[in-house]
């Protein structure tokens, strides 16, 4: 299943804490499978004149699988003695 994790940090003498959070998350988390992610940022002026400036970190990731076997797949019945044999979408 697939999962997801948002990181957003504002203002750029800020960057290097959301660095640290980003890589704290990775590796405390080494045996994920990163799936996507998308990186996005937005720079302007507010309301104050003030500038602003705002980075999100999106990482789509699925969790390892777990080694119980209470928790595996069921392995797919597959005919390999006829190639043409379609399978069935419902398993």
């Amino acid at each position: 299943m697939e999962q997801v994790v948002i990181f957003t940090q504002g203002s750029s003498n800020e960057f290097e804490d959301l660095e640290n959070r980003v890589n704290q998350w990775l590796g405390d988390n080494e045996g994920i499978e990163i799936v996507s992610r998308q990186i996005m940022g937005a720079a302007g002026i507010n309301r104050e004149g003030g500038s602003y400036v705002n980075c999100t970190i999106v990482i789509f990731y699925r969790a390892p699988a777990s080694d119980s076997p209470d928790t595996c797949p069921a392995p797919l019945d597959v005919n390999t003695d006829d190639p043409d044999e379609e399978l069935d979408s419902s398993v």
